[in-house]
């Protein structure tokens, strides 16, 4: 739980940054810098945990639509970063207003996806 929560949480403060809502005084490279750490420590937590979680009892998650759920936004959501979100947050990043805005807002829909999807697991 901590690991996504830090996961999510350091992706939300970006997003939040490229939507125009919080931390203006920061640029979105900084704050994306400052964030790295806590955010691969979440990362590896995931990596180490997740998969143990999903061996206990495979067949209860592959037929369970919120899993299934959850896994489809996590992918969207790593290529959404790969091939949009980390352009926007290097130094020296010629994206505009509202191409920061778009891609914030796409993030926080995704996570959210992600987040609804594990906590729908754990409920039905």
């Amino acid at each position: 739980m901590v690991s996504i929560v830090l996961v999510v949480g350091t992706s939300a403060l970006i997003d939040f940054r490229l939507i125009g809502w919080r931390l203006r005084s920061m640029t979105v490279a900084e704050l994306a810098t400052e964030l790295a750490p806590w955010t691969r420590a979440g990362i590896i937590g995931i990596l180490m945990t997740g998969p143990l979680l999903f061996v206990t009892d495979p067949d209860r998650y592959v037929d369970n639509f919120y899993f299934r759920l959850k896994m489809t936004c996590l992918l969207l959501t790593i290529l959404f970063d790969l091939f949009v979100a980390r352009r926007l947050r290097m130094t020296g990043s010629t994206a505009g207003e509202s191409q920061q805005r778009f891609a914030g807002g796409i993030s926080l829909l995704l996570w959210a996806g992600v987040v609804t999807g594990g906590r729908g697991i754990g409920i039905f």
